[in-house]
């Protein structure tokens, strides 16, 4: 995991930006989550690292992209990306800030129309989202003609060495090699398909 996933950021390094782009995808659990009450995802930390880049002044603006997937017809559906915009607002994000693109389902998508919403396409903009997948993003993004730079959350691999324990395996190992697999995958299905 550690040669897919970008590493850590100090948060207090990073450079300004006008937008900060959120991909969604899990951090907010739709299932749980219904009008009146939010249960965050296991990706949570996509928005909540959004927010906290917003407080320190490291973003002006937050772009929320994807979330409603195939059930947009759905009015009963609570839509991650809706959701998402609700925790924001409530750790602090003036609405004014957040923008909204609710039409991508996959990360290709997120890009694309995600770069028609981004006027100035000489500014830079930051693009966060999973450290595991981040290398991904980046590419597609690169590809819509996006300059940007990563800003990777919900770190897997270990900061520690290697133990004699890190052998056993254990319930957690079988559902970061699902992380794995699917990234390896999903980056050579885009590389197939010409979207990286």
């Amino acid at each position: 995991m550690s040669n897919l996933e970008v590493p850590n950021l100090d948060i207090t390094k990073v450079n300004n930006y006008q937008i900060g782009v959120v991909l969604s995808g899990g951090f907010v659990n739709e299932s749980k989550s219904t009008n009146q009450n939010l249960y965050l995802g296991n990706q949570a930390d996509r928005i909540w690292q959004a927010a906290e880049l917003y407080k320190l002044g490291k973003i002006k603006q937050i772009l929320i992209t994807g979330g409603d997937g195939f059930n947009k017809k759905d009015a009963e559906y609570i839509y991650e990306n809706d959701k998402g915009k609700d925790f924001l607002i409530k750790c602090g994000v003036s609405p004014e800030d957040i923008i909204q693109e609710k039409e991508s389902v996959n990360t290709y998508e997120n890009a694309l129309f995600s770069s028609k919403i981004i006027k100035n396409k000489t500014e830079k903009v930051l693009v966060i989202t999973s450290g595991f997948h981040l290398k991904r993003a980046l590419a597609c993004f690169r590809k819509q003609n996006i300059i940007c730079d990563g800003y990777p959350t919900s770190p897997i691999s270990k900061n520690s060495k290697v133990k004699w324990i890190d052998f056993f395996p254990t319930l957690n190992s079988f559902h970061d090699m699902d992380f794995l697999v699917n990234e390896y995958i999903g980056i050579l299905v885009y590389k197939i398909f010409g979207y990286i």
